[in-house]
């Protein structure tokens, strides 16, 4: 229903895209989508039917486009503080579409996922940053499928068909390998940032997915558990 400029990044506009509630309505729930492709693809056209479908459901939703990360662009320190930009955003210009600020769930699939938990969880423990500044919101809910909180068990995707793409990914959005950049990889690690006062949520995964191993995602559940 309408895109917007939330940011920029060296001289190109940060853009989200807007998907109001078919009823009129002034406390609409807010969901914030973000996109998966490894870091590395995707925009935020992304599952827009879907998200269409959820705003006709009573939600106000936000589509988030990032910054992506190459094989010469390393943005492992940059997306997450984007989105935090994104989020300030949302709350602060929800209302004049019809949303609740106070009623806020972000979601995401694959990377989209795992920026998703982080930015979740590091505004419950009031860490999370923004790149253009201002307070940051408290998420109430978040919800990841496929989720990429083991960035390091993605890079040794052992997969013969798929575990070079995983590889690829997570190592352009770092710069290299866990072994080369383990203080990149425990602070994009989704564990990294659990504690009590995390919101609830909900992950889902495929028991056969090739390009994200599951054995890190449940780990990673029964720690957050």
């Amino acid at each position: 229903d309408d895109e917007q400029t939330y940011g920029s990044h060296d001289g190109s506009p940060l853009r989200l895209r807007i998907y109001r509630p078919r009823e009129s309505a002034s406390r609409a729930p807010v969901l914030v989508y973000i996109h998966g492709g490894g870091w590395v693809a995707g925009d935020l056209t992304a599952r827009s039917t879907d998200l269409r479908w959820l705003a006709d459901q009573g939600w106000l939703v936000v589509s988030v486009d990032y910054t992506l990360s190459a094989a010469e662009r390393h943005l492992w320190d940059v997306t997450q503080d984007q989105i935090g930009c994104a989020l300030g955003w949302v709350v602060a210009n929800a209302p004049r579409y019809g949303g609740d600020p106070t009623r806020l769930s972000v979601s995401g699939h694959s990377a989209g996922g795992n920026l998703a938990i982080n930015t979740a969880y590091l505004s419950a423990s009031g860490q999370l940053r923004s790149s253009c500044g201002g307070t940051m919101p408290k998420v109430a809910a978040v919800t990841a499928v496929y989720p990429v909180v083991d960035p390091v068990g993605f890079y040794d995707n052992p997969d013969p068909a798929l575990g070079g793409q995983s590889q690829g990914m997570v190592g352009a959005y770092t710069g290299g390998s866990p072994q080369q950049f383990p203080d990149r990889y425990a602070r994009i690690t989704s564990g990294t940032h659990i504690s009590a006062s995390a919101p609830p949520t909900l992950v889902i995964v495929g028991e056969a997915d090739h390009l994200v191993p599951v054995d890190g995602t449940y780990r990673f559940v029964e720690r957050a558990r």
